[in-house]
């Protein structure tokens, strides 16, 4: 049983039914996060990472329609549209999200206890333990927790409203820890201490964390694992080195390309995709890659480069020797 992922999503692929019929935003995903492991899900706005890690803590609208399954642990917490109904009881327990743009899920008119004190009652918390793992958790965060219990939301900056909510969501000690753009929104100072507090939290906790972002510096920073997303589907997993050294993917390459850099030049910044639409079939850069070919159009192979380092791409060679004037 030790050898069980702490979380495993197998299979997933998840649609929402519009008039125009079902619209997938998630295709085909398969994720591992062992213990005490960080990974990171990069890519662009609208390429499904929202909706995957809102599929995995089981917050989805009515419209949405879910094939694939989840296990905690080798326990199955979601089979399609069935998700564990003690799962749902409890679900703070195990898996905890930062959603994008939190510093909006405050209640403006209720001081920053009650959100504390709130929270862990719905799951069997009285007050007074409440109030008292409130004060060691912002006090980890680097918050004076007999100012902060006081205000209201309208009163914390936004760096503050980000460690608040990094705290309420460590409440209740979950298992995971999901981040959701967790440093969007925040200047470049207050962007680095979020980062470094994280760092510290996962170093006294030992937790798992699921960090989704659109800045692969931030996932550079954060995580082991590395999974790339483009147009709902992986185009890339690996190691944190492998990504960020040796990209094989096209879209993860234009992603490091786009980082700026000073000491030196950026080794991918001249490679540029080509104008053009998500395939919703076969490889989803079909219409933006320079390598791609006719059997792109319906088909995409999972290449292994090593035994944590898999891409999926057709034409993983002709990638290789223009990026790296070598022969794959």
């Amino acid at each position: 049983m030790s050898d069980l992922p702490l979380l495993l999503v197998k299979d997933l692929s998840v649609g929402y039914r519009t008039i125009k019929g079902l619209q997938y935003a998630v295709r085909d995903v398969n994720l591992k996060l062992s213990k005490g492991e960080s990974v990171a899900i990069v890519g662009e706005s609208g390429s499904g990472k929202t909706t995957l890690v809102n599929t995995v803590v089981g917050y989805l609208p009515q419209n949405a329609f879910v094939e694939g399954s989840i296990y905690m642990e080798g326990r199955t917490i979601r089979s399609d549209n069935k998700v564990d109904s003690d799962f749902v009881r409890n679900r703070w327990k195990y898996i905890a999200l930062v959603p994008q743009a939190s510093m909006n899920i405050f209640n403006p008119v209720i001081t920053i206890a009650s959100h504390f004190v709130d929270t862990a009652e719905t799951y069997g918390v009285d007050k007074s333990e409440a109030l008292s793992r409130a004060r060691k958790l912002l006090s980890v965060v680097k918050l004076d927790p007999d100012k902060v219990l006081r205000m209201y939301a309208h009163q914390l900056s936004g760096g503050m409203k980000q460690r608040v909510a990094i705290a309420l969501a460590l409440l209740l000690n979950p298992k995971v820890l999901i981040l959701d753009e967790p440093t969007s929104a925040l200047d470049a100072v207050t962007q680095r201490q979020i980062l470094d507090l994280l760092k510290e939290l996962r170093r006294i906790y030992s937790i798992s964390m699921i960090i989704v972002t659109h800045d692969i510096t931030v996932a550079n920073y954060l995580a082991d694992t590395i999974y790339v997303m483009y147009g709902g589907r992986f185009v890339e997993y690996g190691k944190r080195s492998e990504i960020i050294t040796n990209p094989m993917h096209p879209y993860t390459v234009s992603l490091l390309g786009s980082v700026p850099t000073i000491r030196s030049k950026n080794p991918f910044s001249e490679f540029t995709l080509k104008r053009g639409d998500v395939s919703s079939r076969g490889c989803p850069l079909y219409y933006r890659c320079p390598f791609a070919q006719n059997d792109c159009i319906n088909t995409v192979n999972e290449v292994a480069i090593s035994q944590t380092h898999h891409v999926f791409c057709n034409h993983v060679s002709e990638v290789e020797v223009t990026m790296y004037g070598k022969d794959y």
